[in-house]
């Protein structure tokens, strides 16, 4: 017999695209062998048989990317970025590594509560961190940068938080204002 997920095949025991909402959806838990919450997928990205590809949902490559996105970030500055000030320190004197270092620290941190059953942890642990080490005046709102759009921040910034997952936290990021980590939350 072939496996089968929600009516699909399911190749050499696996699904082939598509694995990280398989593992959201079994995160949801199941009670004595029946799901524990409605799960819905809404785009498999599925292309139907022949003569039924107009009707079909687009696949990924087809679908569009995102116009805007949310994030939160955490900047430390450094005495070499454009602006050495912040809204909590009025000069700016740690070099580039330091302020690097203290940021993969937070991030190390930050790293084991990710994931589908940590997501909410992770975010509030990062709001937390935020406004305790970030040198942007979003530390206030948790880091929060609220929606932006494509090339609206720098363009590594942008480029790292566009490359995100909703839920995914970045490596470092570094841009004329300083070192940062993001974490995608739309």
């Amino acid at each position: 017999a072939t496996p089968h997920l929600d009516g699909k095949h399911v190749v050499f025991g696996q699904v082939i695209d598509g694995l990280e909402i398989l593992r959201v959806m079994e995160a949801c838990g199941t009670a004595q062998g029946k799901p524990t919450q409605k799960v819905t997928i809404r785009d498999c990205g599925q292309v139907g048989r022949e003569g039924m590809l107009a009707s079909a949902p687009k696949t990924k490559k087809a679908r569009k990317e995102p116009t805007e996105v949310r994030a939160l970030h955490i900047l430390r500055k450094h005495k070499d970025s454009r602006k050495p000030s912040s809204w909590r320190q009025p000069a700016i004197t740690c070099s580039r590594e330091e302020a690097a270092a203290i940021v993969g620290q937070l991030r190390q941190k930050l790293a084991p509560l990710g994931g589908p059953t940590g997501w909410g942890s992770l975010k509030k642990k990062f709001e937390e961190l935020a406004r305790q080490h970030s040198d942007c005046s979003s530390a206030k709102s948790g880091g929060d940068l609220g929606l932006f759009g494509r090339g609206k921040m720098q363009k590594p910034f942008s480029e790292a938080a566009f490359a995100l997952e909703v839920g995914e936290l970045s490596d470092i990021v570094d841009t004329d204002s300083g070192v940062h980590i993001i974490l995608r939350i739309k």
